[in-house]
């Protein structure tokens, strides 16, 4: 019997032959055999009552090894009078049997394992966890933390509320944002927000364009097709979606995105799901995609394919935020860092008038984030001052 498996899946695989010896086949291959019975001796030193496991995925490598190798040592393992069970990639399967359509030929396959399991959400819990106040009151508490741009906030309420409905009746299946504007204004943070309000306990999944090769962006995203490098690793989206049980992703950087990005989002967000290089399809109903770009709204309209642009449920060109709002963040950024700090001080740290109003000078900047982190620096700095030795 082989039993094929998904990398995501080695983990269940496990489980299921949790008293059985697991062995990879290198351990086979590093010895020297030539014939039956020394195959036999070799599996004999790891077997057990409860059976031998063996994982034969680096030996369907034809780069490594020749398919006369692969076929002689296969036919040796399968004729040994013990009780062994194989394990075998199934990308690794696929490939070999191009060179060698026989090979398993006389072996029974067994698929349990062999496809990631998808995140399908049942729609009726969905719609019932949306539709209550509580997450609606979650939605607008996300909206009300983020500083600044007002009328997108607003914007964002009444279309997310649309969206809810829309969903119940299977007309929408994702709500998708697309904010525009200078960096470190809100555009990213908003994603965060949202993420942290909505599903506290669980990491945002992000992903940033910005570290993709313009060649192999799709590739890093979904996977590469099978029989490229690194096919059997799949792609960040789907390792991401699989890893964490937020249904918010941040898409940074859109402006590093190629037209076979566009493609894949077109499908995306018109349909609710997507469909890898292996042909699995992830379904994504119930999701809400922020997309991000420093880009202008001249440039957006210029680059943007209007296909896709008409699949946004939102775009806001976000504006650097004035005075009155900058000094709010640093006062909330303050308060939220003093609170950290009294944790490892038993409430003992407060900053006076003179560091406040320091602090508040940093409102002539206009990236958020840069200020974000004078007033980090600045107050760890009299933190230390005032405690270090202690």
């Amino acid at each position: 019997m082989i039993y094929l498996y998904d990398v995501a899946r080695i983990d269940d695989l496990k489980k299921r032959f949790s008293e059985s010896k697991k062995i990879d086949i290198t351990r086979i291959l590093s010895h020297d055999f030539s014939n039956l019975s020394e195959i036999e001796d070799i599996c004999k030193e790891f077997d057990t009552v409860k059976g031998l496991v063996i994982d034969l995925s680096a030996l369907m490598n034809l780069n490594a090894y020749n398919s006369q190798y692969i076929g002689r040592l296969f036919f040796l393992l399968s004729k040994v009078p013990i009780s062994l069970i194989f394990w075998l990639n199934k990308l690794k399967y696929e490939s070999v049997l191009k060179e060698l359509p026989l090979l398993f030929e006389d072996e029974e396959i067994n698929e349990d394992f062999a496809n990631p399991e998808v995140q399908n959400f049942n729609p009726d819990d969905v719609m019932k966890d949306r539709s209550n106040t509580e997450f609606r009151n979650k939605i607008q508490e996300a909206a009300s933390k983020l500083i600044g741009h007002d009328l997108f906030k607003e914007d964002f309420v009444q279309k997310y509320a649309n969206f809810i409905l829309l969903e119940k009746i299977g007309v929408r299946k994702i709500f998708s944002v697309f904010l525009i504007g200078e960096s470190g204004i809100g555009k990213t943070e908003f994603a965060k927000i949202l993420s942290k309000s909505l599903y506290p306990d669980e990491e945002l999944i992000k992903i940033n364009f910005g570290n993709y090769s313009t060649e192999g962006v799709l590739n890093s995203l979904i996977g590469s097709p099978l029989g490229y490098v690194g096919s059997d690793e799949g792609g960040e989206l789907i390792i991401k979606i699989n890893s964490s049980k937020s249904r918010v992703i941040l898409i940074d950087e859109f402006e590093k995105a190629t037209p076979a990005v566009f493609n894949f989002f077109y499908e995306l967000l018109e349909d609710g799901k997507f469909t890898d290089r292996h042909g699995v399809a992830h379904n994504l109903n119930g999701y809400t995609i922020v997309f991000t770009s420093n880009m202008t709204s001249e440039h957006y309209i210029q680059y943007i394919p209007a296909p896709l642009r008409s699949r946004f449920d939102l775009l806001s060109d976000f504006q650097i935020p004035n005075l009155d709002e900058k000094r709010l963040f640093i006062q909330e950024q303050a308060n939220n860092l003093v609170d950290k700090l009294n944790s490892i001080k038993e409430g003992t740290y407060a900053i006076d008038d003179e560091l406040t109003e320091k602090i508040m000078r940093f409102s002539e900047e206009n990236n958020l984030r840069h200020i974000k982190r004078l007033v980090q620096d600045t107050i760890a700095e009299d933190f230390r001052r005032r405690y270090e030795g202690e």
